[in-house]
């Protein structure tokens, strides 16, 4: 598994955006997903060791909390949450 630059991949949609460090927001100049830095290369990380191992995490979105369940999906399918 990749660990570079995984804070100027998107994790929505895979666009790579250079950025400055200084730079703490995630703004994706190809879908316009916008989160904080930090929370979106741990995105990306969680998304590059998935693929490594051939699986990827449904997410379902709660009230209170996220739940993921693990599921087979192309890889192309991870950038979509």
């Amino acid at each position: 598994m990749d660990k570079n630059y995984t804070s100027q991949e998107c994790p929505k949609c895979g666009h790579i955006n250079k950025k400055k460090l200084s730079e703490r927001k995630h703004n994706c100049s190809n879908c316009n997903y916008q989160e904080n830095r930090d929370v979106a290369a741990a995105k990306v990380i969680k998304n590059r060791g998935l693929v490594a191992v051939g699986r990827t995490v449904k997410e379902k979105r709660t009230a209170c909390a996220e739940v993921s369940e693990g599921v087979k999906m192309e890889q192309e399918s991870l950038w979509r949450w």
